[in-house]
């Protein structure tokens, strides 16, 4: 029941090929902070579980309020950081979370719109959508990021943008 016990137990489980997803899952659900383990997956049905969990744990209306230049600092972004953690993951599952990453295309939190260009810029342009195409074609016009909006406009042409992840 100690976090730091259960830490330190789902380290040394890990270490001998236990697998821990599980129980994180478990107490993710419960409220506790485990976005970043339960995202180190390969397994689509367990991201898929994780998408589901985080649409009803996250207050994503919140979340999607308008793009902004907020860095996220305090416990005022921390669903936004949590959300961050999900999308920065998603670049491993071409077409997965695609309402997630519209809502962070329309976050107030820079870093949220950030990777969420990062992860479609690591997808194939054939995993976008038609919803995705125009998400970012609006939050392009609207980005107030000098250099996001450059990235923008070079992701919807194809181009690479710097570090992809």
């Amino acid at each position: 029941h100690d976090n730091g016990t259960f830490v330190l137990s789902a380290q040394a489980a890990s270490y001998l090929g236990i697998d821990t997803w599980q129980e994180y899952f478990r107490r993710l659900e419960k409220g506790e902070e485990y976005w970043s383990q339960v995202m180190k997956t390969e397994d689509s049905e367990r991201v898929s579980r994780v998408l589901a969990l985080a649409r009803t744990l996250l207050p994503l209306e919140d979340l999607s309020s308008g793009p902004g230049l907020e860095i996220g600092r305090g416990t005022l972004f921390k669903d936004h950081r949590n959300l961050d953690t999900i999308i920065n993951e998603l670049c491993r599952f071409p077409g997965m979370g695609e309402a997630l990453i519209l809502i962070a295309l329309k976050s107030p939190f820079i870093q949220n719109r950030l990777t969420a260009i990062k992860t479609l810029a690591h997808w194939s342009p054939t995993a976008w959508n038609t919803a995705i195409l125009d998400a970012m074609k609006t939050a392009c016009a609207n980005e107030p990021d000098d250099a996001l909006k450059q990235d923008m406009k070079k992701i919807l042409l194809g181009k690479p943008i710097g570090d992809k992840k």
